[in-house]
């Protein structure tokens, strides 16, 4: 037996797909817009969280590549990581420009490549 899936109600996606236009830059309700959202639409909770976790994986008008928040966090831990590799490799306390002479940063690859090199 095949289980049909179940739609929400027209009125609550309708509710869910403004919220979601409107907020297209970063689609991520915050605890209170998701009771918000409860309260107008009659949703549970899960409810709402599979709608919006669904619907960023689906839309193409969203990417989260595009996404000025999620940049920032993920090349801002890669930068951070690198800086205190390099400041290991580097005990004098001078980093990776060693005496202020201006030379060109070397190329780290990944950082499993640097901590290799770092230990080597």
């Amino acid at each position: 037996m095949v289980r049909r899936r179940a739609r929400l109600p027209r009125k609550a996606r309708e509710l869910l797909k403004k919220w979601f236009n409107e907020h297209l830059r970063y689609p991520y309700p915050t605890s209170n817009e998701k009771e918000m959202l409860q309260k107008q639409t009659g949703l549970t909770h899960r409810q709402i969280f599979n709608w919006f976790t669904n619907r960023r994986k689906r839309d193409p008008n969203w990417c989260p590549n595009k996404n000025p928040r999620s940049q920032g966090k993920s090349q801002g831990k890669r930068k951070a990581s690198l800086s205190a590799a390099a400041s290991i490799a580097a005990p004098n306390g001078q980093g990776i420009q060693g005496n202020g002479a201006k030379r060109k940063k070397p190329d780290l690859g990944t950082e499993a490549e640097l901590l290799l090199a770092l230990a080597g």
